[in-house]
């Protein structure tokens, strides 16, 4: 898969300034397999005019492996490709002159085709990528596909990078921050191969990620609760519920409801601040 992704770069229209292959595997075996997997791949192309580089993230987790690659990049512009997924060959061609056509916006994503066990999928009209400010939406779905973004470089890191916290939904959490400041830009076609299969994937390991979808937005309201309406905090709090519902029946099925009385807890205190400093800025406006 690594083979793949890479050559489908290599094979591009237009072709990066930079090429970083970030490598976290777990195991010392795994890791040297990477390594001459990105080495051979590349050789086989014309190198002319990128700068390749291969590196090591000892943090395991696809966050801190883009942050690791975004920190020693030395372009404006930053876009990332998972190692099982593909871009088509003029997408990054299409998306920086879709951006120099838009210089207000700040990133641009793509629509994807689904792929899994070699099976094209047909998308859920809920789940297709979406351009503007579309936070409400997000508080419910991921929405943004971190193989089919190109963001400025400057912007990322004015966004705190993704959360290490956070091994998986970390993309989730990231776009939340993103979505609460600025506007994404779309190229409705499909420029983007999202593959899925029965390989290793980081989300399979993990149970409950609604509940790291919850301390997501539990998140974003704490700390970036003045870019946020009313109308925001509504939709952010309906959907915490219902993710919350959804975890607590499936706890109580195994008899262990009280794993999530914490996030409960947290989640209504993290609402009632909310609900009062809003209280407390219309009271400030009116009476100011």
């Amino acid at each position: 898969m690594l083979t793949d992704a890479i050559a489908s770069i290599c094979t591009g229209d237009v072709r990066p300034r930079e090429l970083i292959v970030v490598i976290n595997a777990q195991s010392a075996r795994e890791r040297a397999a990477d390594r001459t997997a990105a080495r051979t791949t590349f050789a086989r192309f014309d190198r002319s005019g990128i700068d390749f580089r291969l590196m090591e993230c000892d943090t395991v987790g696809p966050g801190p492996a883009r942050n690791a690659g975004a920190r020693v990049a030395g372009q404006p512009w930053l876009a990332f490709l998972d190692s099982d997924d593909l871009w088509e060959p003029d997408k990054l061609r299409r998306q920086l002159l879709f951006l120099a056509q838009r210089p207000h916006l700040n990133a641009c994503h793509t629509a994807e085709t689904w792929i899994k066990d070699g099976r094209v999928l047909q998308q859920p009209a809920h789940l297709r990528a979406n351009t503007g400010r579309f936070l409400r939406a997000s508080f419910g779905h991921c929405l943004i596909s971190c193989s089919s973004i190109l963001m400025r470089r400057a912007t990322f890191f004015e966004l705190g990078e993704f959360d290490p916290e956070f091994r998986v939904c970390e993309d989730f959490e990231s776009w939340l921050r993103y979505l609460a400041r600025y506007p994404i830009g779309l190229l409705p076609e499909p420029l983007t191969r999202k593959q899925a299969g029965d390989w290793p994937q980081e989300s399979r390991r993990f149970h409950s990620l609604d509940a790291y979808r919850i301390r997501a937005i539990l998140k974003l309201v704490r700390i970036d609760r003045s870019l946020l309406n009313a109308d925001d905090l509504a939709a952010a709090r309906l959907a915490c519920e219902t993710k919350l519902n959804i975890l607590l029946t499936g706890a109580r099925k195994h008899s262990t409801p009280e794993t999530f009385e914490l996030l409960a807890e947290e989640m209504d205190s993290v609402f009632e601040a909310a609900k009062r400093l809003t209280r407390a800025t219309n009271a400030s406006t009116t009476f100011g």
